[in-house]
């Protein structure tokens, strides 16, 4: 069963990192692994064996979660948008007490509260900007520059509060890069060779710039969390409180109608009530 939920909660960080808006870095926070992950990818390079067999489980939960996002989520969001995006925020809303659980008790001093509103007025402010990001798919696909978007976007994934895939729609590339990996799986699925080498060759450089991404980013955090742990934690906390309402600022409310509302406060509270039950069953 800790295997499964393991498995689950990497599955939610993948899918929340394919949707605008959704921050996997939150979704990390949310479940409890944050802190593991970052220690998981700076010791990584050093220990990649070992490293490997203790975080196994997110990495495999990670693809079903992308995969699944790519194919099931983004047609939900296409079709029932609101109703989707209110399972998301039940989820991060329901855990927000096991955020809160690291700052408790503590003196707060007011680099803390200075620090927790930055973060708020940042992540709240970024869908203004994901809103003038082009739409084409008519985009430079050069490795470098591909590997240089692959690094920042990785880097944006995994700040809580950050959407990485918010940051790909702001500059124009999030309907190509989810496109190429579509097509990629498609064709792995189909067996299709030529069209697997044609993606394959456009991706890895953003793939190897994610990686770097990854590396450098959590390197940085850490240093933060060792340094500043009090501060920083306020400064999550602050990522965190401010997520739900960047979701709904990227979610059209316009065609929502009675049926549509009283569905999203169903699934709302269907993730509400996943956060708290995960939470025992996995004990993060």
């Amino acid at each position: 069963m800790k295997t499964f939920i393991e498995i689950l909660k990497g599955m939610l960080i993948g899918t929340a990192n394919v949707i605008p808006g959704v921050s996997g870095g939150t979704i990390a926070v949310v479940t409890g692994i944050y802190d593991k992950l970052i220690d998981a990818i700076n010791s990584i390079i050093k220990h990649p064996i070992k490293t490997i067999k203790e975080i196994w489980m997110y990495i495999v939960g990670l693809i079903i979660g992308i995969i699944f996002a790519v194919f099931v989520v983004t047609h939900l969001l296409q079709n029932y948008e609101i109703q989707t995006t209110a399972l998301f925020v039940g989820l991060i809303i329901g855990a927000l007490p096991l955020v809160i659980k690291n700052i408790e008790n503590k003196k707060v001093k007011p680099i803390d509260i200075t620090v927790f509103i930055i973060m708020m007025i940042i992540v709240i402010g970024l869908p203004f900007f994901s809103m003038m990001g082009k739409t084409s798919t008519d985009v430079n696909t050069n490795p470098i520059l591909m590997c240089i978007i692959g690094a920042v976007s990785a880097a944006t994934m995994i700040i809580p509060g950050v959407s990485g895939s918010m940051f790909l729609m702001t500059i124009g590339y999030y309907q190509k890069v989810m496109g190429l990996v579509s097509s990629t799986i498609k064709s792995i699925i189909t067996l299709n060779i030529s069209e697997f080498f044609t993606n394959f060759i456009i991706l890895l450089p953003f793939a190897i710039g994610v990686l770097i991404g990854i590396i450098l980013i959590a390197k940085l955090i850490k240093w933060l969390l060792s340094k500043y742990n009090k501060t920083m934690h306020w400064a999550i906390l602050g990522l965190v409180v401010s997520s739900p309402f960047a979701v709904i600022m990227n979610v059209n409310l316009a065609n929502s109608t009675i049926v549509t509302i009283l569905i999203s406060i169903v699934t709302f509270g269907i993730g509400y009530y996943s956060a708290n039950v995960l939470s025992k069953l996995g004990k993060w």
